[in-house]
């Protein structure tokens, strides 16, 4: 307890013999276990940096399972960046931009940051191009106060006709498959969950495929809200994009903000739920 990591940026390795990016030992910082934190000496992370990259000319394929898990109680995070390589040293240097992406098996990473522990509150928080869901939250009494988090930018093969990737959570209690995983994924256990200033982005270079949205609540959760959330196709695929803001137990909010190249933005200003809906 009382722990500051500050000014940290650090690196996944190309070791797969502890599971790579397929087992949660292979989380590159992990605070805390189950049960522990303390309001009055909480463990501080500030300007905290991940990165699953070739960093140069010669590296091998690194992966991760996160980039973090938090275990314990009362964890504040501020101003963390957690990056899985859209382009790295090794993906190339073509004019057109699309040319230079990361393929998507490779620089693999499942999750950018795993919540478990209660009362933990992350302020701008940055999750990028994981191939699962980007954070998953577990943790009652939890916010996020900004949140910036960009989609995969390349995908396995399949559009939004033939989806392929696996959308899970760590615990493995709830699977489907999608053309793309929803970034936020806010599980039934996480009651009182707050999230404002949420931006999520989609750039989907060369395929035709729709996240069905980027905010997850599982059905079961209690007093979820969401306060101004936006989500913005950025370029790429114009037939492509992410259909709705939230989705929930009750569908999809709002039913009409389909994101593509003619409509490229949707903003909410509040969404709250809880369950059972009150009718």
């Amino acid at each position: 307890e009382g722990v500051r990591l500050a000014g940290l940026t650090f690196d996944a390795g190309t070791n797969s013999s502890n599971g790579g990016s397929t087992t949660s030992e292979n989380t590159l910082l992990t605070v805390g276990v189950a049960g522990s934190g303390s309001a009055a000496t909480p463990d501080v992370l500030q300007d905290v940096f991940c990165r699953i990259a070739r960093t140069d000319s010669t590296m091998g394929d690194p992966s991760a399972y996160s980039c973090l898990t938090v275990n314990a109680n009362h964890v504040i995070g501020q101003n963390l960046w957690l990056w899985r390589a859209d382009h790295d040293d090794q993906s190339g240097t073509n004019p057109d931009a699309k040319d230079n992406l990361v393929p998507a098996t490779t620089d693999q990473g499942q999750y950018g940051l795993i919540v478990n522990g209660n009362n933990v509150i992350m302020d701008a928080l940055f999750v990028e191009h994981f191939q699962n869901y980007q954070t998953v939250w577990n943790g009652k009494d939890g916010q996020i106060n900004f949140y910036q988090s960009e989609m995969p930018y390349l995908l396995p093969t399949g559009d939004a006709t033939t989806p392929n990737v696996t959308c899970s959570t760590p615990d493995g209690t709830v699977t489907s498959t999608e053309s793309v995983c929803p970034s936020l994924f806010i599980t039934k256990n996480a009651t009182n969950f707050s999230g404002q200033g949420l931006g999520i982005y989609s750039y989907f270079a060369t395929q035709k495929a729709y996240a069905k949205a980027a905010i997850e609540i599982q059905p079961g959760a209690t007093n979820v809200t969401i306060k101004h959330a936006v989500i913005r196709w950025l370029n790429g695929e114009t037939d492509s994009g992410i259909n709705s803001i939230v989705k929930d137990a009750n569908g999809t909010y709002p039913a009409s903000s389909t994101v593509n190249g003619a409509k490229n933005g949707y903003a909410i200003d509040t969404h709250s739920y809880t369950y059972p809906h009150p009718k």
